[in-house]
């Protein structure tokens, strides 16, 4: 894994700022994260902003074996990807995410036995590289109970443990702006994993490839979440 935007002097300094909790730190962060964002918009950095699945554009900051960042941007509007599984999924890394601008609904779930709604689980693997996912059904169902809901807003965080599956399919339907910063830390090396309806399970694609956009089409991103921030 290689730096991606920014050194790793600035990216430590974001990680110190978005895991040091309160409010002047959270107006330190913005501002760290706006100097970031003008520089990708006026092309002095050149990270390339991908389309997430999950409905946001994704600016990488730094990426790293030992962390990554990334600017996360909802924009109402713009050009927006779908998930080929689903938004209900679990990562193998602990997250912690400072949310900007907008509001964010979370949903931790838990895996259960019982219920009216079937899930098959797929394993999520990368191809090489991590803008590319293979799925693979592991044959496994289960039932989902939501156990915690958290509507989170503009200078608060949330964070999320390896292997605890979570959606935030609300937050891509709002049509208000919404910006995170994203930190990433403890890799497991392990495969993810998703959450498919089982009766369109047969349905899923092998392999999905993220969408990578032009500098251009970067440097508008940056423009569109600084506005908002």
């Amino acid at each position: 894994m290689k730096p991606t935007a920014a050194t790793y002097q600035e990216a430590s300094t974001l990680r110190s700022r978005l895991e040091h909790k309160g409010g002047d730190e959270a107006d330190s962060l913005t501002s760290r994260v706006r100097h970031f964002l003008e520089r990708t918009a006026r092309g002095e950095c050149a990270p390339a902003a991908k389309l997430h699945p999950l409905g946001f554009h994704c600016i990488p900051v730094y990426r790293s074996a030992e962390f990554g960042l990334c600017v996360h941007g909802w924009l109402p509007g713009a050009q927006r990807e779908t998930s080929p599984t689903s938004d209900m999924h679990m990562h193998t890394f602990d997250m912690v995410s400072s949310v900007l601008a907008g509001n964010v609904i979370n949903k931790q779930l838990e895996l259960v036995d019982d219920g009216p709604n079937r899930y098959r689980i797929f394993e999520i693997r990368k191809d090489g590289g991590e803008d590319v996912d293979v799925f693979t059904d592991t044959g496994m169902e289960t039932a989902i109970e939501e156990r915690k809901i958290d509507k989170v807003s503009a200078g608060r965080q949330y964070a999320i443990e390896r292997l605890v599956y979570h959606s935030a399919d609300e937050t891509a339907r709002n049509q208000d702006f919404t910006v995170t910063l994203m930190l990433a830390k403890n890799w497991d090396d392990g495969p993810q994993r998703t959450l498919v309806e089982a009766a369109r399970a047969h349905t899923i694609p092998l392999r999905y490839e993220r969408r990578i956009l032009s500098e251009a089409a970067t440097r508008t991103a940056a423009l569109e979440i600084l506005d908002v921030l």
